[in-house]
């Protein structure tokens, strides 16, 4: 029971120190501003048909599109953001 005691102090001990640390790096006056990270390209989770292929649809994983397809016989539902077997409706431009 004592040692878990001792490693908790410890952990809170380096913490602390580490929060301390970058604290008053980043109140530095004399470091230059840290730019703002990007917009992500596309919302996480957001699914897009593709107006040329029934089969395929892209979707967004950590801000970035990426390409899939569907399974075997299935299509991408446009309406239900899902790959289907049957009634399936296509995007088209």
């Amino acid at each position: 029971m004592a040692l878990w005691f001792r490693l908790a102090i410890l952990c809170f001990c380096l913490a602390s120190t580490l929060a301390a640390a970058t604290k008053e790096v980043a109140d530095d006056p004399t470091s230059p501003p840290k730019p703002e990270p990007p917009a992500p390209a596309c919302t996480e989770g957001e699914r897009q048909g593709d107006a040329t292929d029934c089969h395929k649809f892209t979707y967004c994983k950590e801000g970035k599109w990426n390409q899939d397809r569907c399974f075997w016989f299935r299509k991408y539902d446009s309406v239900t953001k899902k790959c289907v077997m049957w009634g399936a409706t296509c995007t088209t431009k």
